[in-house]
C-alpha cells in the first residue's frame, strides 16, 4: 500500500540499508518484514502476536494483552527494528487501526523493558480515550505527558512522528505538534510499533531521518488504483489493483466476454494481485474485477505474450511524462488507441520528486496499463524522493540479475529481447550492472532473438536542451559495448524532445516528450538525423526482418518514421535502405595523420561523406557526388587537433524512390 502524504520539511540523504549504517532508513513492507523482531509481553492472553506483511502493509491481527498490571502497562505485543545507537532522528510512519484498543510507536528502543513510546487508546472499557507519551525503565512505565481527547485514535490512515534530539522529545499527529517533553533517560535507540488488545492494526511508510522530518496528514486514507498488468508470460498474467478499504478481491476471466473462470483473494486486503496461470500463448483473455462481490470494472481484456520466435511484435515507448497535465493526458489518449503487445517508459515516470505515482502514472494511463504490461526504467526524478525506493515499491518488475534488483532487468517478448538499465547508478566497466549487461548481451537467450533493444534514461547525445548535450559516461561506457554486441536500437528520455540518430550501426531514439516541458533545439550533432521539440510517443512494430518506428505528436501527426532492416544477427544501420549499403570502420584507428574509410553502394547513388567534431561542426567534406554500384574508399588527411571525430555518409539512389541510407561512426585522431 502506498499513500499520498506531504512532507513538511525534509532533508534527504543517500539511502543506507543496513541498520548500523547512517540514516535515513525507510521501510515500505512491500515484500516482507525482514529485519524486524517481534516481542510478546508476558504474561499475556489472547496471543501470540500475529505480525505479517500483506498488501504492502505491516499488520498485527491478534487481540493479545498482558494480564498483570494491565491498566498500568497497556502492553501486549510489539515489533522493533533499526540501530540501538541511533541518536538524534525523526521517526515517521503511517498508522491505521480498525480496533479501538491500544496502538502506538516506540523510539529510542533499547530492549523490551527500556524505551519511549507514544500510545493511543480509544476504548472506554480499557480506560480510554487517552494519548500518552511515556518511558519504560526496567519494565516500569512513567507518563511524561498525558492527553485525554474525545477521539484518541484518528479515523483511517494517519501519520505519527517522534522527533528526538538530545534531551527533547516532540510528538506529531497528522503533522500537527502534539506536545514535547525534556527527558534524559535514553539518548539513543531503535524504533518500533506496539499493540495492546488491538487486532486491527496496520503500519506503513516508515522513515527515519537525521534531519527533522514530519509527515503531514495523509491526503486520503488510501487511494484506489485501477487494474494494471504485471508478470506477463506466455501462459500467465498478474492483474493488480488497490481498494480504498480492506476487501476480498475477485477476478472473473475467460477467452470470451462471458468469462467463466475465477480467482479470489484468500483474505481481505487493500492490495490485490490475481495471479492467472495455465493460459494459452498469444491469446486474448477477458476479465472483470470485483471488490467484496461488487464490480469494480467493466469487462476488460489483455493478450498473453507471444512465444519465443514470434515474428510480429509491437510496443509503445514514451517518457518524461509525470506532471498530471492536459498534455500528458493527450499523449495517453493517443497511446490508448494503439494495439500493441507491451509498453516501455524510458524514465522520469514522475516528473516531480518521485513520491507520488497514482496521479502521474496509474491514473493517466489506466486504460493502457489495464490491457498491456508496461516496463519502466528509472529516471533521475524517480530518485529524488528516496533514492527510488518509492519507485521500486510501486512497480513489480523483473529482477533477473545477481543482485535481484528491479533497477535493471531483461525480458523477451516474441522475437524481441529487451534490456532495461539504470543510468542513475554505477554502470562503469567495473560495476555489477555493466558486467551483467555484457553477460546478457553475450548470452544464449538474447542471441536466439532477432531483435535486441536497450533502454535507459540518459541519452549519450542530444540536440535539444541548451544546457546539456548528453551523458558523457554513457558515451564512454555503454555506446562502445552496445555497438560491439550489435544492439539494434536504444531508447532514451531525459531530453524533452524527439530525436533519432545512428551511431556505429546502432539506432538511438530519444522519446522524452510524454508530458514534461519541452526543450529547445540547441545544437547540431552529426549522427542525429531528426530532432523535434514536440510532445509525442513512439510506436514500434517488427515483422520479419523489418522494424518500423513511428513517432506521433499530440495531434496524431507523424513527426518521424524509419525502418531498420535486419538480414544478419546484427543491425546494419539503415534508414529505409537496401541491405547492400554499408559504411565500415576507418583504418587505421586511432590514426595520425591520415586514415581510410570504405563504403559500399548497391546501385548508382548520390553520396555525401563528411567529418564532424564532437560538438557537431563540419571539419571536412570527403566526397559529394554520384557513385556507381561498388565499394569505394575515402581518405582523410587530418589537419585538425587530436581527439574524437565522427564521419557520416548520406546516400540515395539516383533512380529516385524513398530509400535513403545514413550511417555515422566515430574515429580517434592521435597527436
Amino acid at each position: 500500500m502506498f499513500y499520498r502524504f506531504l512532507v513538511m520539511s525534509v532533508l534527504f540523504c543517500a539511502m543506507q540499508y543496513a541498520f548500523a549504517q547512517a540514516l535515513p532508513y525507510a521501510e515500505s513492507f512491500s515484500n516482507d518484514s525482514a529485519g524486524w523482531s517481534v516481542v510478546d509481553d508476558t504474561p499475556a492472553a489472547g496471543g501470540p502476536g500475529v505480525w505479517k506483511t500483506a498488501g504492502g502493509v505491516l499488520t498485527q491481527a491478534s487481540n493479545v494483552y498482558t494480564t498483570a498490571n494491565e491498566y498500568a502497562n497497556f502492553t501486549g505485543t510489539h515489533i522493533w527494528a533499526g540501530g540501538k545507537k541511533w541518536a538524534d532522528y525523526s521517526f515517521n510512519a503511517l498508522v491505521r487501526s480498525t480496533d479501538d484498543d491500544g496502538i502506538g510507536i516506540l523510539f529510542r528502543y533499547q530492549d523490551p523493558l527500556n524505551y519511549y513510546r507514544f500510545i493511543m487508546v480509544q476504548d472506554v472499557n480499557n480506560k480510554g480515550p487517552f494519548q500518552l507519551l511515556q518511558k519504560r525503565v526496567n519494565g516500569t512505565f512513567t507518563t511524561l505527558k498525558p492527553w485525554y481527547p474525545k477521539t484518541a485514535i484518528p479515523a483511517g490512515w494517519f501519520s505519527l512522528t517522534a522527533d528526538v534530539r538530545g534531551d527533547k522529545i516532540t510528538v506529531y499527529v497528522n503533522g500537527v505538534e502534539w506536545g514535547s517533553v525534556t527527558d534524559t533517560q535514553f539518548s539513543e535507540g531503535a524504533i518500533g510499533f506496539m499493540c495492546y488488545a488491538n487486532d486491527g492494526a496496520a503500519f506503513d511508510s516508515v522513515r527515519v531521518d537525521e534531519a527533522r522530518t514530519v509527515y503531514a496528514k495523509p491526503e486520503t486514507a488510501t487511494s484506489e488504483r485501477y487494474p494494471n498488468l504485471l508478470g506477463a508470460s506466455e501462459t500467465g498474467m498478474t492483474i493488480a489493483w488497490r481498494s480504498g478499504t480492506r476487501t476480498v478481491g475477485r477476478v472473473d476471466y475467460g477467452t470470451t466476454p462471458a468469462l467463466g473462470r475465477s480467482w479470489t483473494d484468500t483474505a481481505a486486503t487493500f492490495q490485490h494481485a490475481a495471479v492467472l496461470e495455465g493460459l494459452e500463448p498469444s491469446t486474448r483473455y477477458y476479465y472483470k474485477v470485483f471488490n467484496d462481490g461488487s464490480a469494480k470494472t467493466d469487462v476488460l481484456s489483455f493478450s498473453t505474450i507471444r512465444p519465443a520466435g514470434a515474428d510480429s511484435v509491437s510496443f509503445i515507448v514514451w517518457g518524461d511524462s509525470g506532471v498530471n497535465t492536459p498534455t500528458q493526458y493527450a499523449v495517453a489518449a493517443l497511446m490508448e488507441k494503439e494495439t500493441v503487445d507491451f509498453g516501455i517508459h524510458v524514465g522520469d515516470v514522475s516528473q516531480s520528486n518521485g513520491s507520488e505515482y497514482d496521479i502521474i502514472y496509474y491514473a493517466p494511463y489506466k486504460n493502457i496499463l489495464s490491457k498491456i504490461p508496461a516496463y519502466p526504467c528509472i529516471g533521475n526524478h524517480d530518485t529524488y524522493f528516496d533514492n527510488a525506493e518509492t519507485y521500486l515499491r510501486e512497480f513489480d518488475l523483473p529482477h533477473n540479475n545477481p543482485l535481484s534488483t528491479e533497477r535493471y532487468y531483461s525480458y523477451r517478448i516474441g522475437s524481441v529481447y529487451a534490456i532495461s538499465m539504470d543510468t542513475n547508478i554505477d554502470f562503469s566497466p567495473s560495476s555489477e550492472q555493466y558486467r551483467w549487461l555484457e553477460g546478457i548481451l553475450a548470452g544464449p537467450e538474447r542471441k536466439q532473438c532477432r531483435w535486441t533493444i536497450v533502454y535507459f534514461h540518459h541519452p549519450p547525445y542530444c540536440e535539444a536542451w541548451p544546457e546539456w548535450a548528453g551523458e558523457a559516461n554513457v558515451r564512454a561506457h555503454l555506446v562502445p559495448l552496445l555497438e560491439r554486441y550489435g544492439v539494434d536500437i536504444v531508447f532514451n528520455g531525459h531530453t524533452h524532445a524527439y530525436e533519432h540518430g545512428i551511431l556505429g550501426r546502432v539506432h538511438y531514439v530519444i522519446t522524452g516528450g510524454g508530458g514534461g516541458g519541452l526543450d529547445a533545439i540547441a545544437r547540431n550533432v552529426p549522427q542525429i538525423l531528426v530532432s523535434k521539440s514536440e510532445h509525442h510517443y513512439t510506436r514500434v512494430r517488427t515483422a520479419g526482418g523489418v522494424m518500423t518506428v513511428v513517432a506521433r505528436n499530440t495531434a496524431g501527426a507523424v513527426i518521424d518514421s524509419f525502418t531498420v532492416i535486419k538480414t544478419t544477427a546484427s543491425a546494419i544501420g539503415l534508414n529505409s535502405a537496401a541491405a547492400a549499403y554499408d559504411l565500415r570502420q576507418n583504418f587505421p584507428n586511432p590514426f595520425n595523420p591520415s586514415t581510410r574509410i570504405a563504403y559500399t553502394v548497391p546501385a548508382e547513388s548520390r553520396v555525401r561523406m563528411r567529418v564532424f567534431d564532437v560538438i557537431g561542426r563540419q571539419v571536412a567534406e570527403l566526397y559529394n557526388g554520384v557513385r556507381q554500384a561498388g565499394t569505394y574508399e575515402a581518405q582523410w588527411h587530418a589537419g585538425v587537433p587530436g581527439g574524437v571525430y565522427f564521419y557520416r555518409i548520406d546516400a540515395a539512389p539516383v533512380s529516385g524512390g524513398a530509400a535513403v541510407f545514413h550511417a555515422v561512426r566515430s574515429m580517434i585522431l592521435v597527436k
